[in-house]
């Protein structure tokens, strides 16, 4: 990971450059180099690319001039609203019954966030199934690797067609067992 251009915002635009020409170079925008939180990261597929968004509410920034990040914005948005925003409701119903000791509840919550998280995760190992040519699907995988079950990561990955650095990633945690 390196440097490849920083900027002060003055206003409320700025302008970055980054001297690459390979299309699966995945940029990262840090707000200061000691933010964790800040990191917002996309591809530009070597075409001006524009983020428009406000910097305490990144899940809905835009991206525009990258046809893959279209993809993968549309994906991560249907994501978001089919199971990653139930997911942080139900958790907030879970804590709700826990702090009034409703155990009954509370198993039921349990239950329905295992179901939604069991979906989610079907969800994106279809996303990377059919986009398997595509270095979109090999960064998804190589992404979430750690948090999918290691059988299924092994089934992806050979399903996985085309180079990348992302297969190559994948392929290296397999190699060492997870």
């Amino acid at each position: 990971d390196a440097v490849i251009d920083s900027s002060v915002i003055s206003g409320k635009t700025t302008v970055l450059t980054a001297p690459n020409d390979d299309p699966q170079t995945l940029y990262i925008i840090k707000f200061n180099k000691n933010d964790h939180c800040g990191i917002y990261t996309f591809f530009t597929e070597n075409q001006n690319t524009t983020i428009t968004g406000n910097r305490d509410d990144m899940p809905h920034w835009t991206v525009k001039g990258c046809p893959s990040m279209d993809i993968l914005m549309a994906h991560h948005e249907e994501s978001m609203k089919l199971y990653e925003e139930p997911i942080m409701a139900a958790y907030m119903e879970l804590e709700e019954a826990g702090l009034a000791g409703d155990t009954v509840k509370f198993a039921e919550i349990n239950d329905q966030i295992q179901l939604l998280i069991k979906e989610y995760f079907n969800h994106e190992a279809d996303f990377i199934r059919n986009h398997a040519d595509s270095y979109l699907g090999h960064y998804m995988l190589d992404d979430m690797k750690e948090d999918l079950d290691f059988e299924l990561v092994k089934e992806l990955a050979s399903g996985l067609s085309n180079e990348s650095v992302y297969r190559k990633n994948v392929q290296k945690f397999i190699e060492n067992g997870g």
